[in-house]
Protein backbone atom coordinates (compact mmCIF):
# COMPACT_ATOMS: atom_id res chain seq x y z
CA UNK A 1 0.00 0.00 0.00
CA UNK A 2 1.36 3.50 -1.18
CA UNK A 3 1.87 6.18 1.56
CA UNK A 4 -0.75 8.95 1.29
CA UNK A 5 0.80 12.15 0.66
CA UNK A 6 -0.70 15.53 2.23
CA UNK A 7 -2.77 17.47 0.03
CA UNK A 8 -1.39 20.23 -1.58
CA UNK A 9 -1.93 23.86 -1.00
CA UNK A 10 -1.37 26.57 -3.22
CA UNK A 11 -0.50 30.04 -1.33
CA UNK A 12 -1.82 32.93 -3.60
CA UNK A 13 -2.08 36.81 -2.81
CA UNK A 14 -5.82 37.44 -1.92
CA UNK A 15 -6.86 39.87 -4.79
CA UNK A 16 -9.36 42.76 -3.18
CA UNK A 17 -13.10 42.48 -4.58
CA UNK A 18 -12.67 46.38 -5.43
CA UNK A 19 -9.12 45.58 -7.38
CA UNK A 20 -11.04 43.12 -9.61
CA UNK A 21 -14.12 45.40 -10.22
CA UNK A 22 -11.67 48.32 -11.27
CA UNK A 23 -9.85 46.15 -13.71
CA UNK A 24 -13.34 44.74 -15.30
CA UNK A 25 -14.12 48.36 -15.54
CA UNK A 26 -11.23 49.20 -17.23
CA UNK A 27 -11.64 46.54 -19.81
CA UNK A 28 -15.16 47.42 -20.70
CA UNK A 29 -14.41 51.13 -20.88
CA UNK A 30 -11.44 50.66 -23.54
CA UNK A 31 -13.29 49.90 -26.85
CA UNK A 32 -11.66 49.58 -30.47
CA UNK A 33 -12.05 53.06 -31.06
CA UNK A 34 -10.09 54.77 -28.02
CA UNK A 35 -7.83 51.99 -29.36
CA UNK A 36 -6.89 54.25 -32.13
CA UNK A 37 -6.43 57.99 -30.00
CA UNK A 38 -3.64 56.84 -28.02
CA UNK A 39 -0.81 59.34 -29.01
CA UNK A 40 1.68 56.90 -29.42
CA UNK A 41 -0.69 54.86 -32.49
CA UNK A 42 -1.28 58.27 -34.03
CA UNK A 43 2.26 59.24 -34.02
CA UNK A 44 3.00 55.61 -35.60
CA UNK A 45 0.47 56.09 -38.30
CA UNK A 46 1.89 59.39 -39.38
CA UNK A 47 5.10 57.92 -39.38
CA UNK A 48 6.38 60.53 -37.01
CA UNK A 49 8.42 58.12 -34.68
CA UNK A 50 9.69 54.18 -35.53
CA UNK A 51 8.32 50.77 -33.42
CA UNK A 52 11.23 50.96 -31.60
CA UNK A 53 11.94 54.34 -30.58
CA UNK A 54 8.19 54.46 -29.23
CA UNK A 55 8.82 51.41 -27.20
CA UNK A 56 11.70 53.10 -25.35
CA UNK A 57 10.18 56.19 -24.96
CA UNK A 58 7.40 54.42 -23.54
CA UNK A 59 9.77 52.53 -20.89
CA UNK A 60 11.21 55.97 -20.29
CA UNK A 61 7.70 56.97 -19.48
CA UNK A 62 6.84 54.70 -17.41
CA UNK A 63 10.48 54.95 -15.37
CA UNK A 64 10.60 58.27 -15.12
CA UNK A 65 6.78 59.05 -14.28
CA UNK A 66 6.39 61.61 -17.33
CA UNK A 67 4.32 62.19 -20.30
CA UNK A 68 5.00 60.33 -24.10
CA UNK A 69 4.96 63.95 -25.78
CA UNK A 70 7.76 64.95 -23.31
CA UNK A 71 9.92 62.21 -23.38
CA UNK A 72 9.48 62.42 -27.27
CA UNK A 73 10.68 65.44 -27.42
CA UNK A 74 13.62 65.83 -24.59
CA UNK A 75 14.65 62.62 -26.57
CA UNK A 76 14.63 65.16 -30.33
CA UNK A 77 12.73 62.43 -31.74
CA UNK A 78 9.81 64.77 -32.32
CA UNK A 79 9.35 68.34 -32.41
CA UNK A 80 6.99 70.76 -30.31
CA UNK A 81 4.77 71.14 -33.64
CA UNK A 82 4.54 67.49 -34.46
CA UNK A 83 3.50 66.67 -30.73
CA UNK A 84 0.78 69.63 -31.11
CA UNK A 85 -0.43 68.30 -34.28
CA UNK A 86 -0.71 64.38 -32.87
CA UNK A 87 -2.54 66.02 -29.99
CA UNK A 88 -4.68 67.84 -31.93
CA UNK A 89 -5.44 64.55 -33.92
CA UNK A 90 -5.71 62.70 -30.56
CA UNK A 91 -8.30 65.09 -29.27
CA UNK A 92 -10.34 65.29 -32.75
CA UNK A 93 -10.59 61.10 -32.55
CA UNK A 94 -11.85 61.32 -29.13
CA UNK A 95 -14.49 63.61 -29.99
CA UNK A 96 -15.67 60.94 -32.55
CA UNK A 97 -14.03 63.07 -35.77
CA UNK A 98 -12.56 60.84 -38.70
CA UNK A 99 -8.87 62.32 -39.28
CA UNK A 100 -7.56 60.97 -42.27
Amino acid sequence: MLPQRPPVVILAPRIEQDVIEQDLAIAVETPAARHSTQLGRILLKNRMVLPSQLGAALAAQMLYSKKLGEVLIERQLISEEQLGDALREQLLRRRGHWVI
